[in-house]
């Protein structure tokens, strides 16, 4: 069983980890960057597969989040750039202080994997995987996932204005802090540009072009959020980085998308190839 663990963020908020414990000698620590807004309980079967292959793995969620979330998101501050700045880099340094005979490793999903650079911290990972991972603008979406999108994008400020956060869990989703989903909806206004444009444009700190240890990022061909329209973006984003890109492809009739790497929709040999690489 994992245990709980709070690990405190560089500002000092507390945020709800679990850490999984192989039965063998850790070979290294592989820290889990979850996507937008979803639980760390979803990575779960991913965690233990890690495990299994020798690694100590830590799943958290950021601020706002699952069991990192207070009791009402009503007036909570929280934003993505929060989740890199604060949360991870907190992780990270945890992970590195706890562990300091073993490499530390980076596995991200979705926005975990586009907001690394934005994390002080990222320089002290050994290695970096990232999976599906983009900014989320709606431009660059599947066609029917856009048109969705658009068509629900209008309603944000109205539910903001009135319930303070995004309450998705009504529709059987995460809910979503009020600066998450502000941050996010501004990006998305702002088609064809890089995240590391838009970091530069806002003028944050960050160390995107000091990212240069091995990395994997992994696409995923039928998903409708990091489309294959998004890579070169994401290759412009970590230029300076010993960046491998790889792009999975269903087989016929399969489906994996958008979140199937993390529930067993990927081949076994795949993950089999993925731990071998970062051990």
């Amino acid at each position: 069983m994992p245990a709980f663990q709070y690990i405190p963020a560089s500002d000092g908020l507390a945020l709800a980890a679990r850490v999984f414990q192989p039965a063998a000698t850790p070979a290294g620590v592989i820290v889990l960057n979850a996507g937008t807004c979803l639980p760390q309980a979803f990575y779960e079967p991913m965690a233990h597969f890690l495990a299994t292959q020798s690694f100590v793995v830590i799943t958290y969620d950021y601020r706002g989040v699952g069991a990192s979330r207070p009791a009402s998101l009503r007036g909570f501050n929280a934003s993505i750039h929060d989740w890199a700045a604060k949360d991870m880099k907190g992780v990270i340094d945890w992970a590195v202080a706890t562990w300091p005979d073993l490499p530390v490793h980076l596995l991200a999903h979705s926005m975990g994997g586009q907001i690394i650079g934005l994390c002080e911290s990222i320089t002290k990972v050994s290695k970096i995987a990232t999976v599906a991972s983009s900014y989320g603008n709606p431009h660059f979406y599947a066609a029917a996932f856009k048109k969705r999108t658009q068509r629900t994008l209008p309603l944000l400020p109205l539910v903001l204005g009135i319930m303070g956060y995004v309450p998705a869990r009504l529709i059987g989703g995460e809910d979503w802090p009020k600066g998450v989903a502000q941050q996010w909806q501004e990006w998305g206004k702002q088609p064809d540009k890089s995240f590391l444009e838009l970091v530069t444009q806002a003028g944050w700190s960050h160390r995107y072009t000091d990212i240069v240890q091995p990395f994997r990022a992994y696409f995923v061909a039928d998903d409708e959020i990091a489309t294959e329209q998004t890579i070169p973006y994401y290759r412009q984003d970590f230029a300076q980085s010993d960046l491998t890109v790889s792009v999975i492809r269903p087989e016929p009739g399969q489906r994996i998308g958008h979140f199937g790497f993390f529930t067993g929709r990927v081949p076994n040999a795949t993950l089999l190839e993925l731990s071998h690489w970062l051990s």
